[in-house]
């Protein structure tokens, strides 16, 4: 989390500020329009000593979505209560109020259904978990039905494996799950969430033009969202090329490169030209398997127009 902005109006509401210096080492300011827009702009935490209303007023014209908004918490001038007033979960001003209130010897006030009743707040767990979050309307459903039933039934394609809470179990029967989570483009009749656990490993000329295009063809062929890719790698003498750096940037996946050494301690299954041009075991079978530390391979070597690509699962979503 960043480092927040602590605004107050009056002199009393300043006490109260400074004494939540030492926790960042921040300078308090007196509340300003400008100084909400910062907030908002940088997504950084806001902390407001004052009236409910007057923030409330004040942030409402910066309000995009839970996701996007950053928090913001409220501290009475008597530092009494510090209250979880936007982006509870996802933004963390639950978190931040129990910190401030623990800090300050206040009262928290945090009004989440979930919080209050002792309950998994589902957004959070998924988001935690690397899960794309797209249809937030369904995810709300689901997390009403969580609040009234307390549990809910997930399908996990595999290999995807996760210690799964209380409130979720986890069932072998699509059909009888409430949501899914897949790496795979949706073709189930239940709401279905993108987990981002895959790791590509590419290979490629260097100059290579259409190798964004390549790769999506490919993955759509093979069966999997590019929605899902974690991490894209490749041999350290092709990662600064355009190509390679467009790939990562539009799959929004972490770019990783290996050496030549490194990928000689592999043994892939599939034969590779790489052995007798480069005197290594391959390209994208190890570069795909050192990205998923210790992951296992979910695609074997394919080749398309001079680019090769394998694709693994890491191997951190593959274990409870």
């Amino acid at each position: 989390m960043k480092s927040p902005l602590i605004l107050f109006v009056t002199e009393e509401g300043k006490k109260i500020a400074e004494r939540l210096t030492p926790l960042w080492g921040i300078i308090p300011q007196r509340y300003n329009s400008s100084a909400i827009k910062q907030a908002f702009d940088e997504k950084r935490p806001l902390i407001f000593i004052g009236a409910c209303g007057i923030i409330v007023r004040a942030v409402s014209a910066y309000l995009i979505h839970k996701s996007k908004d950053p928090p913001v918490v409220v501290i009475d001038e008597r530092g009494k209560f510090v209250i979880s007033l936007l982006s509870g979960h996802l933004g963390g001003a639950n978190e931040l109020t129990r910190e401030i209130a623990s800090f300050l010897g206040a009262t928290p006030v945090i009004t989440t259904a979930s919080d209050i009743r002792g309950l998994l707040a589902l957004d959070l767990w998924l988001l935690q978990r690397n899960v794309v979050i797209e249809d937030w309307k369904s995810l709300k459903e689901l997390q009403s039905k969580l609040l009234e039933t307390g549990k809910l039934s997930v399908f996990l394609e595999d290999p995807l494996a996760f210690s799964l809470p209380q409130a979720l179990k986890e069932t072998s029967d699509p059909s009888e799950a409430d949501f899914i989570l897949t790496y795979r483009p949706s073709s189930y009749p239940k709401l279905s969430f993108i987990v981002k656990a895959l790791c590509l490993g590419v290979g490629f000329h260097k100059e290579e033009k259409e190798l964004y295009k390549k790769v999506t063809r490919l993955l759509q062929e093979k069966g999997f969202s590019p929605k899902a890719i974690k991490r894209i790698a490749t041999l350290d003498s092709r990662s600064q090329t355009p190509a390679f750096y467009k790939l990562a940037k539009v799959f929004d996946a972490e770019a990783l490169s290996f050496t030549k050494e490194e990928l000689s301690l592999l043994s892939p299954p599939t034969p590779s030209y790489a052995q007798k041009a480069l005197k290594i075991p391959g390209v994208a079978e190890p570069c795909a398997l050192c990205a998923a530390e210790g992951g296992p391979l979910l695609l074997t070597k394919v080749s398309f127009q001079n680019i090769t690509l394998a694709v693994a699962i890491h191997a951190s979503f593959t274990f409870r």
